[in-house]
């Protein structure tokens, strides 16, 4: 087989993938029928620099008006409308803006808080994931770097390629 070929298809697999940490949280809010605030907390993990992506997905009852959604006091939507006395779901991403106000604060749980407007609702469940970068105690950032598993068995046949050439 061709070395060109074998060379630039393990430059290829050696691309490398570079990720932060991954959390996910749930939380059963379970509030029942409540015109009031309902509110619930989120751990974050401890070792976090910086929320590179967060998603808040909440399970919701009977919601026909506009419901808004707050973390830690800083407004991020309003839950989908489900219709009468049925459950759906929202899901919020937030956007840049609203990851850096709450990375900044670095805080170590978010508090989520949903204000009816003229609406009997119920939460049952909300579920945060968030993709962060981990400070490594030096101040800076460190993240995993997994090496494909596609590059090593390409560079063993490349190797392989070359050491058979020779003896041949």
């Amino acid at each position: 087989m061709n070395k060109t070929i074998f060379l630039i298809l393990c430059l290829f697999g050696s691309i490398v993938c570079i990720y932060g940490e991954s959390y996910s949280d749930t939380v059963s809010v379970n509030s029942g029928w409540t015109a009031d605030r309902i509110s619930w907390t989120h751990e974050l993990p401890s070792n976090y620099t910086n929320i590179t992506s967060l998603t808040l997905i909440i399970e919701a009852y009977d919601v026909n008006f506009k419901n808004v959604v707050t973390i830690n006091d800083i407004t991020v939507g309003n839950l989908n409308k489900t219709g009468t006395n049925q459950w759906g779901t929202t899901t919020l991403t937030l956007d840049a803006n609203t990851l850096q106000q709450i990375s900044n604060a670095h805080p170590s749980s978010l508090r989520v808080t949903v204000t009816p407007y003229c609406d009997w609702i119920k939460i049952n469940t909300s579920t945060l994931t968030m993709e962060y970068v981990v400070d490594n105690g030096q101040g800076n950032s460190s993240v995993k770097a997994p090496i494909p598993l596609f590059s090593i068995i390409l560079s063993i046949v490349f190797m392989s390629s070359i050491i058979y050439n020779k003896i041949k």
